[in-house]
């Protein structure tokens, strides 16, 4: 009897090659070639996921320490945005509170494991107080998404404005993490940019980072 072999069907589609995990091994290598003690001081000066972090070791330590508990619940956030979004027209982020750009990374990767082209977001509006956290998330942003264009605010979400959000595409994703426990984050002064704004579809998508969960 004649075998043959199943055929799979493999779309073409525009997508990083680079991943998530490759950050992430990355950032380990590094932490992992320092001492106990360093490690233990640079975990420490993490203050449990919520300090304004300034150097490259305590931002590798973060990737290190919380990356998959961010990929796991960013996962869960993306799964919850409704399917006809990813099959319509181009879409716009807004992250505030963006850190190191780990949404946007596994947005990639969410992107990559469902044949969605890469190019489908046409721009970021990132924002983040650290300079530092911004700085290499600005990195890694233009590494995984090089065709779009992308705006950085490095100040708190609580002092943009509305000229500040500008959207290419019609609908537009608003990210949300660490900003909801963050004192100087300002709901309300985000609630009436999103209010003023009626030309757009927003979709909110918040995850709660929880070292407690």
């Amino acid at each position: 009897m004649k075998q043959t072999s199943a055929f799979h069907f493999i779309p073409q589609f525009n997508a990083s090659r680079l991943s998530f995990d490759d950050v992430v091994e990355t950032a380990k290598q590094h932490i992992n070639s320092l001492s106990e003690n360093k490690q233990k001081k640079l975990k420490d000066e993490l203050g449990n996921g919520l300090a304004n972090l300034t150097t490259k070791e305590q931002l590798d330590m973060y990737i290190s320490s919380y990356g998959e508990i961010h990929r796991q619940k960013l996962q869960i956030a993306y799964d919850r945005i409704p399917h006809k979004v990813w099959s319509e027209g181009s879409i716009s982020v807004v992250d505030y509170g963006c850190g190191q750009c780990i949404a946007e990374m596994v947005l990639s990767d969410f992107l990559k494991n469902h044949y969605i082209d890469n190019d489908k977001i046409s721009d970021f509006t990132v924002i983040e107080p650290s300079k530092a956290s911004l700085t290499l998330g600005l990195q890694y942003l233009e590494q995984f998404y090089e065709n779009s264009k992308i705006t950085a605010y490095n100040v708190s979400a609580g002092q943009l404005t509305e000229d500040d959000i500008r959207p290419q595409s019609d609908t537009v994703i608003h990210l949300f993490s660490n900003v909801l426990d963050i004192i100087e984050f300002e709901r309300h002064d985000i609630a009436r940019i999103l209010n003023s704004d009626m030309s757009h579809n927003h979709i909110l998508d918040f995850y709660r980072f929880d070292l407690t969960d």
